[in-house]
């Protein structure tokens, strides 16, 4: 689909905000700008084509998309777990603490 540099137009906010609102819909409706930009992002998991979304990739060029509710949350799922900011979180190291990390027998 796109670049994987392109910038990111979401944040992590915007999806977290958009996964409590679609947690029980049945249906949504999201501006074609929106839905690209989730898209985008959802494309970059390997999940993705396990999802069998493929068909969401025709519906790119709409100025508004509706999607199913299942569709959507599996769509920020990725999203958000794609995003930059959340891709940095699974990198840090984790030092261990002085003096306090020895086993000791007996």
């Amino acid at each position: 689909m796109d670049n994987a540099s392109d910038p990111v137009e979401i944040t992590c906010e915007f999806l977290q905000k958009h996964m409590e609102r679609a947690a029980y819909c049945t249906s949504a409706t999201l501006s074609g700008d929106d839905f690209r930009e989730i898209l985008k992002l959802a494309t970059r998991r390997k999940t993705f084509a396990v999802l069998g979304l493929h068909h969401l990739l025709q519906m790119r060029d709409r100025d508004e998309v509706t999607l199913l509710g299942h569709e959507l949350r599996s769509l920020l799922v990725l999203a958000s777990k794609a995003h930059p900011r959340e891709r940095r979180r699974k990198f840090r190291v984790a030092l261990p603490v002085r003096g306090g990390g020895k086993l000791r027998n007996g």
